[in-house]
């Protein structure tokens, strides 16, 4: 079954709901460019062919890379960025909600989402050419993992070892970013509902899951970037920027 929007009626809809987050957090230095950017996303040729397909990409990464031929031991000697993550997943309770955590807000599941936004990304890039390199994703996982928003920028970065993933999942929330990225999340999963126009379509479940948690993985990034182990709002609105630009970068030159 589909549903077909009146896109110019959405995007007013839309843009009261932001108004009144803007008012609710006036003092938050970006936030009204983040959400002018969330906004026209509405229009975005290339969110909509990522948010379409991005079940399609992560299915062909799978018949490329299928897991029972993968050697793990190889994998991680090769990647070990994937190995020194699990620590994200120690002692976790991922049964709870992704805002209802008190201190392990970061987790394996994020950083797998995180990967497979990446591999969407490249993937839409690279259109019918798509080669699904492992060597491109994760250089570029690790590249905006560091860099972040300055991700196009020719700066150098250290590399995603185990000191980084250890620092990763000490950091927490300050209550009123968490209180503003989970409305700005919320928004994002509004607009993501308009490009998938098959109700209750598997497309929903695995982009939702994808869109809720990026976000997310991308503050505590930040929050590491600026040797701090708390999330302020200025993560928010750099993991927001970040996720903005690597749909519309240019990454033919970086990886």
């Amino acid at each position: 079954m589909k549903v077909e929007y009146d896109m110019e009626k959405e995007k007013r809809n839309m843009k009261k709901k932001m108004d009144k987050l803007l008012k609710k957090f006036s003092d938050v230095g970006g936030l009204d460019e983040v959400l002018d950017k969330m906004l026209a996303l509405v229009d975005s040729k290339s969110f909509k062919i990522l948010t379409k397909n991005k079940v399609n990409y992560t299915i062909k990464f799978n018949e490329i890379h299928p897991e029972e031929k993968i050697d793990i031991e190889v994998l991680w000697e090769e990647f070990p960025v994937l190995k020194y993550a699990i620590i994200l997943d120690r002692t976790k309770d991922n049964s709870r909600s992704i805002f209802s955590r008190p201190s392990d807000t970061v987790t394996y599941t994020q950083f797998v989402n995180f990967i497979s936004f990446i591999i969407g990304i490249l993937a839409m890039k690279e259109g019918n050419e798509a080669i699904y390199s492992e060597k491109r994703i994760y250089n570029l996982s690790e590249r905006v993992m560091f860099l972040l928003d300055d991700f196009d920028k020719d700066i150098s970065f250290d590399s995603a070892d185990e000191d980084f993933f250890i620092s990763l999942d000490a950091v927490k929330w300050n209550k009123d970013a968490k209180k503003l990225s989970k409305k700005m999340i919320y928004l994002l999963l509004d607009i993501a509902e308009l490009m998938i126009t098959t109700i209750f379509s598997d497309i929903r479940h695995d982009v939702f899951a994808t869109y809720r948690t990026v976000p997310i993985f991308l503050a505590a990034c930040s929050a590491f970037k600026n040797d701090r182990n708390t999330m302020e709002y200025e993560d928010v609105i750099c993991a927001f920027n970040t996720f903005y630009k690597l749909i519309d970068a240019d990454l033919d030159d970086l990886i």
